[in-house]
């Protein structure tokens, strides 16, 4: 319970559903990012990769050095940073959540907020540029537009990204 939160406040199976929500729409979020990520990590890897190629019949070896350098260094990103493992673990968790939220109609409060805890645990961490875009369309969704927080720059770029 948060500091400004009163004592006799009692949390709601409402609220767990909203819980519940956001975690499937900051799952599909980081999802799409990585996918979208990966997506242009290999157009950008096979364009260098193709210029590297043409130009060993044309002699330029500054293209050649350039090509090889950022092929190079989108294949380490993409093996450091695992951007296509990290949409299948976002997507596998999208499914459970999805599972919980079609089962919670027959749970208690406490058996929700267990199962729902259970799971978060197996959560990795999400890009925080994308809670508040998450939140804003969770509660939008569920017909509460007037607790839309506003976004920085940062969020209304990954908003158009995703």
């Amino acid at each position: 319970m948060s500091r400004s939160t009163p004592a006799s406040y009692v949390r709601t199976k409402g609220e767990a559903l909203l819980d519940l929500d956001f975690a499937v729409e900051i799952c599909v979020l980081n999802q799409r990012f990585y996918e979208r990520v990966h997506k242009v990590i290999a157009l950008i890897s096979l364009l260098a990769g193709s210029a590297a190629f043409v130009t060993i019949f044309h002699p330029n070896s500054i293209v050649v050095t350039v090509a090889g350098f950022v092929v190079g260094i989108l294949a380490l990103m993409e093996q450091v940073y695992d951007f296509r493992g990290k949409a299948a673990i976002h997507s596998m968790l999208n499914r459970k959540f999805l599972k919980l939220r079609a089962r919670s109609a027959n749970m208690t409060l406490e058996k929700l907020d267990a199962a729902h805890a259970n799971l978060a645990a197996d959560a990795i961490p999400v890009i925080q540029g994308l809670r508040r875009l998450a939140y804003n369309n969770n509660v939008v969704r569920h017909g509460f537009g007037n607790f839309v927080k506003p976004m920085t720059g940062w969020e209304r770029f990954l908003s158009r990204v995703v």
